[in-house]
């Protein structure tokens, strides 16, 4: 597995973006290097059709996203000559950049979550998942995304383990960062 770390830990410097490849005719795909993130205990709802999460944000997961978006938007402006043969300024790509987080009072985050593995609160693997409720989670940053003139971070869910109804210490869970 690819290096974890707390979502306060993250060293923004550590984020690299490749250039754009051509999906189809209208799409192009840059992936992103980063470690995974930790999140802390996050309320959740599973999709309807288990292929996404959302979550809601805690204000430290809340500010280190709007972060990344915004490494990943002065990346986009930085290299838009060199990807796209043109130089877009920060305030298009601001523009053009969806943002990660919905909602301002409450933000929160879908992921993609159809290759996720679940966990109980004694790290037990679980076949179902729970279509609520409230649990630390791996997530991954797979790609940016272009599409015509719009584009957006692809996030995925990679672990989540159920929260533990009586506090105790995740110190001894060998998969999370204590």
């Amino acid at each position: 597995m690819a290096k974890v770390v707390k979502m306060a830990q993250l060293d923004l410097a550590t984020i690299s973006v490749e250039a754009p490849v051509l999906v189809d005719t209208k799409s192009r795909s840059a992936s992103v290097a980063m470690p995974m993130l930790q999140t802390t205990e996050l309320t959740y709802t599973l999709s309807g059709d288990g292929g996404s999460v959302e979550v809601l944000c805690d204000n430290e997961q809340a500010e280190k996203i709007h972060e990344i978006d915004g490494v990943l938007i002065a990346t986009i402006a930085d290299s838009s000559e060199d990807w796209f043969g043109r130089k877009i300024n920060i305030d298009q790509v601001e523009r053009m950049f969806r943002p990660t987080l919905q909602g301002n009072r409450n933000p929160r985050q879908v992921l993609n979550a159809s290759k996720l593995k679940f966990f109980d609160n004694q790290m037990k693997p679980c076949d179902t998942f729970p279509p609520a409720g409230s649990a630390m989670f791996i997530m991954r940053l797979d790609d940016i995304h272009f599409e015509e003139k719009v584009c957006e971070a692809r996030w995925s869910l990679v672990q989540a383990k159920e929260a533990i109804e009586v506090a105790a210490s995740p110190a001894n869970d060998p998969m999370f960062v204590s």
